[in-house]
């Protein structure tokens, strides 16, 4: 029984590791899918949070031919679990902390793998996956910036009938960081408070010029003579 595990958990293992931002990219959705199911329980939260450990995940993969960085990613994955744990069962006075850390974090994880994508080299199918990850991660980032401008002013955004009612949380930030990023506008979220009115603007530029830019420098590395590969 034993022999026959360990070759399937080597095949995984190392499928892991060759499409690294694949995997990636369908555990953020995966996630997105499954909250709405979960979100009465504290395994809503657990849900996203397990963006939040993924993204520790990358950047430990990142720097894994780095021995200097293992360590301080190792104690930044250890805080990232601490945080969300203590947000899950909503610890007094961590909530602001916790958002604070992960938007630094988001920020690293956004920086790392834009770097990656924009690389020259063959275009891969797991950069692109990577640059799909890149523009999940920088909703998720943006998400965190309003929820933290709603804390602190809860007059800043008005809210649908409904989702005043039902009680405003993080995934509705998330929703409408989406609704931003891709310049969609529905309309149900709407910022009212010129601070919270200036980050959404700064979020639309973000989402078109990154689209821009990305097909771009793709457009030129295969023009170049790179091609694309598996």
């Amino acid at each position: 029984m034993v022999g026959n595990r360990l070759p399937v958990m080597s095949v995984i293992r190392r499928f892991i590791q060759e499409h690294l931002y694949m995997c990636m990219s369908v555990a953020m959705i995966g996630c997105l899918l499954l909250y709405p199911s979960l979100e009465k329980l504290h395994s809503g939260v657990a849900t996203i949070s397990l963006i939040d450990l993924t993204l520790v995940l990358l950047a430990i993969r990142i720097a894994h031919n780095s021995r200097r960085m293992r360590v301080p990613l190792a104690v930044i994955a250890v805080v990232a679990v601490v945080l969300d744990l203590m947000r899950i069962y909503e610890v007094p006075q961590v909530t602001t902390i916790a958002t604070l850390y992960f938007c630094l974090f988001y920020l690293f994880a956004i920086y790392s793998t834009l770097k990656y994508v924009l690389r020259a080299g063959a275009i891969t199918l797991d950069k692109l996956f990577a640059s799909l990850v890149v523009y999940m991660a920088m909703a998720f980032f943006w998400a965190l910036v309003f929820d933290l401008i709603y804390e602190f002013d809860p007059s800043a955004f008005g809210f649908s009938t409904r989702l005043a009612e039902n009680g405003v949380v993080l995934y509705d930030f998330l929703y409408f960081s989406f609704v931003t990023l891709t310049t969609t506008g529905y309309g149900d979220i709407v910022p009212y408070s010129h601070q919270a009115q200036s980050f959404a603007i700064v979020e639309q530029m973000v989402g078109v010029l990154y689209v821009a830019i990305l097909v771009a420098r793709l457009t030129n590395l295969y023009t170049a003579g790179d091609g694309v590969s598996e």
